[in-house]
Order: structure tokens, then sequence, then C-alpha cells
């Protein structure tokens, strides 16, 4: 990967988390943002960057990662300003492959991924897709790009796309939102702020962990703990008497019907 050059556009979020992410991987990335204030962050985060989207034309990689709202007008920069044989991949949810190709050529080289915020710590899932301009070993580059900061999933179907933003791209602050209602509880119940926010956290790893390195399917997971007469059956018992699955349920359908509606085709 290092003579592998790769340009980054967009400091918000999504970007400095990926950037930071690939960094700690050795993976040292140069960025762009019209946010001068951003600039200046990148720069403090030890992430080199450039004046003009020109500059980034040295990059064989271009990471777009910009708000959907801002998506044309920095497609129009791209294909104004860089060449057309670069490798583009976009991270921004609801813009469609066939939007960037409208807008880059039908030739361009198109890659859609779908990281989530936990980039900046190497631990992401990111969704890959190509179109049909990209070759395998292009494929490949952006596979090791992405496995610098956490797991890759290829798919072929970009509907799916939707889903995934509604599950991971999204789930993380799921379970912050659960996160903060365990660590509120523990401090309303005498535990100090800091010792419920360790708790909480530290247990959300754990089941994570367990998880991935588990055969079991989450049934069996939840009886592992769930001990028949218990304080977790109790408790589970209670989630489900006060509608809890359905409740989950029903707001990752509306991310996936937002997802959708916010596409750009």
């Amino acid at each position: 990967m290092n003579d592998v050059r790769i340009g980054i556009i967009g400091y918000g979020r999504m970007g400095s988390s990926l950037a930071k992410g690939m960094a700690k991987a050795g993976i040292i990335p140069t960025i762009y943002d019209l946010d001068e204030g951003k600039i200046t962050k990148a720069k403090e985060d030890g992430i080199k960057s450039v004046k003009s989207i020109s500059d980034l034309n040295v990059c064989d990689i271009i990471i777009i990662a910009v708000k959907p709202k801002d998506f044309a007008m920095v497609l129009e920069e791209i294909r104004k300003n860089l060449d057309g044989n670069k490798i583009f991949i976009s991270i921004a949810a609801g813009i469609t492959i066939s939007f960037m190709e409208s807008k880059l050529g039908k030739n361009a080289k198109i890659i859609r991924a779908m990281p989530n915020i936990a980039a900046s710590i190497g631990e992401s899932i990111s969704i890959l897709i190509r179109n049909a301009n990209v070759t395998n070993d292009e494929i490949n580059l952006a596979r090791r790009i992405f496995e610098s900061v956490g797991m890759v999933f290829f798919i072929d179907d970009e509907n799916i796309m939707d889903v995934i933003t509604g599950i991971s791209g999204s789930g993380p602050a799921y379970f912050f939102l659960i996160m903060k209602i365990m660590t509120e509880l523990g401090e309303e119940f005498g535990l100090s702020k800091e010792m419920a926010r360790k708790l909480v956290a530290q247990t959300c790893k754990a089941a994570g962990i367990l998880a991935l390195n588990s055969k079991e399917d989450f049934q069996s997971l939840i009886n592992l703990v769930a001990s028949p007469g218990g304080t977790t059956e109790e408790a589970i018992n209670v989630m489900i008497s006060k509608g809890l699955p359905e409740i989950f349920r029903n707001a990752i359908i509306a991310a996936i019907e937002k997802s959708k509606k916010l596409a750009i085709h």
C-alpha cells in the first residue's frame, strides 16, 4: 500500500474517523476540505492536507467523504480538476453509483462504501460494492484500505446498502443510547459516573466479542446469561412485555426507509 496514494475529500466525522484509522494502520492519506477549520484540525491530528482539490491529482484513489447535500457540487469540482483515471470511493449514505457515473462519466471507476464511526479505532465494519469499470486488483486495493480500519464485506446488490445503513452505519448510535440509559441508571442507584460508564462500556464490548467468537445463535447466547428464575430473565421478560423488540425493529426499519428516501440516483 505504500506506493498507492490516497486522497480524502472531507474531514468531517466520517472522513476524519477513516483518516485517523488509516494513519494508525500506517496508511497515510492526504486531506482536502473547503473548511479551513477542518484543515487545521487535520494538521493537529497529524494528517497531511492540501489547499486545493487539484492538488489531489497526485493520488491514485480519492475517497469522497462529504455530506450528501454537497455531493453534486464536489463531483463537479472533481470533474473539472482531477483526471479520470483514479478510483473514486464514496462513503456517503444514499449516493448511488449511477448518480456518480452521471457526473463523472460512464468510464469512471467507482466504489461505494459504507463504513461506520468505529473506523477511527480500527473497529469499523465496511461494506463495498463496485461498478463494472473497477478491476479485481482495484477492488482488492479498496479492500486493503478498509481492512486497515476494521472488517470488510462485499455485496453485488446496491439496494442492500439501505439495509446496511440502517443496521451498521447507524448502529453504533443505537448501542450508545442503550449504554446511556444503563449508565444513567447506574448513577441513579449509587455508582460513580466513571464506574458506571466503564461497567457499561466494558459489558457492551465483551458482549460483542463473545458474539463474534461464538457459533451460537443470539437466543442461545441470551440463554447462557438468563438463568431460569434469575435477574437477567426478569429483565428480559420486562423488555419483551413492554414491546422493546418491536420498538427496536420499527426504529431500524425507519432508518432503512429514510436511507431509501435520501438516495440520489
